[in-house]
C-alpha cells in the first residue's frame, strides 16, 4: 500500500492561491529594476534600448533563479551561467565609458565598489526573503491542507439528516463555525424504538470536534447494545469524564419514540426540547435540571415522557442559535426561536429550518455551531 509523508508540503494547488504567474513577475519587476539602477551608475548612461534589454535580461534570470528555486534545478545549468555572461554581454552590446574608466582605475573606485555591494546585497536579501515566503507558504499549506481533511471528517461524522417512517418525518442539519465542530445530531434505529439525539461539545474547532466523534460513537454502541435512556446517559457521562479535562463537557439532549403517542425523552444540561402540540397550537418546554456530561461522575438523569400525537412537532438545537447576538450585542434569543416554530409548525421541516436558519443569520454572524433537528409526528 503506498505511503505519503505527511510533512511534505503537497505541490497541488489550492483554487485560493494566488496565480504563480503574480510570483514571476514580481521577481521579474524586481530584479528589471537592479538593471536600470546599474546603468543610474554610469557616468555615460547608454541608450534607452539598450537599458531596456539589460532590465530585462536581468528580470528573466531573476525569473529562472525563481523556477530553479521551486523544483526544477536542471535550469540551474543555464541560469548560472547567464549570471555572469548577461553582463559581459551587454557591456559588449552597449559599452560605456565610464565602465571602461572604471575598469582601468581599478576596484578602488568608491562607486564602482558601492554599486557591486548594492547589488549584491539586494540580490542576497531578496533570496532570503523568497526562502522565507517559500517556508512560511509550506506550512500554511499542510496547516490548510490539515483544515479541510478535518471538514471532511466533521461532514461524514455530521451528515444532513431526511428520514421518514411511517410514524415520523425527520429532518436535521449542522453548521458548524468553523471547519471542524463540536455539535452532534443523530438518529438510531438499530432496534424497533427510533432515537434522536443532539450534543454539544464546550468550544469548537478540531478539540471538541475529535471529542464529539468520541461522543457519538460511544453513544451508538450503547444504544446497539439495547440500553434505555437512563442507563445510556448515566454510562455517557462516566465515560466523557475520564475523557475530558477540567471545564469541558457535553450538553446531552435524547428523544426516544417507540409507544404510540408517547415520547420519553432525557437532557443533560441542554437546552429544552421544544414541543409544538398541534392539538392546542402552542410551543411547550420539555427539560430537566441534570448537570452537563462530564461534569459530575456520580450525576443522575431522569428520563420523562411527553405525549406525541399527529402534527406534534419536536424540536431539539443547540445554543449557537439563540446566542447568536447583532451588532448591538443583543442575542436572538429563545423567545423568537419559540415564535417562528409556532408561526411555521405546519409548513415543511426543510421549510421550517430555513425560516429559523434566516433569521438567525439575519440577526447577526456565527459565532458558534448552530444545529438543528426537527421530527413530526405522522401516527
Amino acid at each position: 500500500m503506498p505511503t505519503t509523508d505527511a510533512s511534505a508540503p503537497s505541490t497541488q494547488r489550492d483554487e485560493r492561491d494566488p496565480p504563480i504567474i503574480l510570483q514571476y513577475l514580481g521577481g521579474f519587476l524586481t530584479f528589471a529594476t537592479l538593471g536600470i539602477f546599474l546603468d543610474i551608475c554610469m557616468v555615460a548612461p547608454r541608450p534607452w534600448y539598450g537599458v531596456a534589454i539589460m532590465a530585462a535580461l536581468t528580470g528573466l534570470i531573476s525569473v529562472g533563479w525563481m523556477y530553479a528555486y521551486r523544483g526544477t534545478r536542471k535550469v540551474l545549468f543555464f541560469v548560472i551561467p547567464a549570471s555572469f555572461i548577461v553582463p559581459i554581454f551587454i557591456d559588449i552590446l552597449f559599452p560605456s565609458q565610464a565602465l571602461a574608466r572604471y575598469l582601468r582605475a581599478g576596484l578602488n573606485n568608491r562607486l564602482l565598489v558601492e554599486v557591486v555591494i548594492c547589488a549584491a546585497m539586494f540580490s542576497a536579501g531578496y533570496a532570503c526573503y523568497v526562502h522565507y515566503i517559500r517556508r512560511q507558504y509550506a506550512r500554511h499549506h499542510r496547516l490548510r491542507t490539515e483544515i479541510a481533511l478535518a471538514k471532511r471528517i466533521h461532514d461524514m461524522l455530521v451528515p444532513p439528516i431526511t428520514r421518514r417512517t411511517p410514524t415520523l418525518e425527520i429532518y436535521g442539519r449542522s453548521a458548524a463555525s468553523s471547519e471542524m465542530g463540536g455539535d452532534l445530531l443523530d438518529i438510531d434505529d438499530q432496534t424497533a424504538a427510533l432515537t434522536l439525539f443532539i450534543a454539544d461539545v464546550s468550544g469548537h474547532g478540531v478539540a471538541a470536534g475529535v471529542l464529539m466523534g468520541m461522543v457519538k460513537s460511544a453513544i451508538h454502541m450503547r444504544l446497539r447494545a439495547g440500553a434505555g435512556l437512563a442507563d445510556l446517559t448515566t454510562d455517557l457521562n462516566r465515560v466523557v469524564a475520564k475523557l475530558v479535562r477540567p471545564g469541558v463537557f457535553v450538553t446531552f439532549s435524547c428523544i426516544r419514540f417507540e409507544q404510540p403517542g408517547r415520547a420519553a425523552y432525557t437532557l443533560a444540561g441542554h437546552l429544552p426540547i421544544l414541543h409544538f402540540r398541534a392539538a392546542t397550537n402552542d410551543v411547550a418546554e420539555l427539560g430537566n435540571e441534570s448537570l452537563p456530561l462530564g461534569v459530575s461522575e456520580d450525576e443522575s438523569f431522569e428520563v420523562r415522557t411527553a405525549e406525541a400525537h399527529p402534527g406534534d412537532l419536536f424540536v431539539l438545537l443547540t445554543d449557537g442559535l439563540m446566542e447568536t447576538m447583532d451588532a448591538k450585542d443583543r442575542l436572538f434569543g429563545e423567545e423568537r426561536i419559540r415564535q417562528i416554530i409556532s408561526e411555521q409548525a405546519r409548513q415543511p421541516l426543510a421549510a421550517i429550518y430555513e425560516s429559523l436558519m434566516s433569521a438567525v443569520r439575519a440577526h447577526g454572524p456565527q459565532i458558534d455551531d448552530q444545529t438543528v433537528l426537527l421530527a413530526r409526528v405522522l401516527a
